[in-house]
């Protein structure tokens, strides 16, 4: 029951916030809007139903004063951030 809840937070973050390629890394996304919550984990389940996912990583605000936080998640290969990030939102 907590996985639904968990994938329900997750599903509520809008494409908008998801899909900018990253500079430096190819194949990794930003993800932005997080709940503050969220963990590495969670975004690694939701993103693994377009493909493989080398690594994640949620950075959080270290001042508290923001309630969301933002991510990366690094895909095994460019095809499949491209096609997210070309995705219409």
């Amino acid at each position: 029951h907590n996985q639904i809840n968990q994938s329900n937070q997750l599903n509520s973050i809008s494409r908008k916030s998801i899909l900018k390629m990253g500079a430096l890394i190819p194949n990794r996304i930003f993800v932005g809007g997080l709940p503050s919550n969220t963990t590495e984990d969670e975004l690694k389940i939701f993103f693994s139903s377009y493909g493989p996912i080398k690594y994640t990583n949620i950075i959080n605000d270290r001042t508290g004063l923001s309630k969301r936080s933002y991510g990366f998640v690094t895909f095994e290969n460019l095809e499949i951030a491209e096609k997210l990030i070309n995705l219409k939102h």
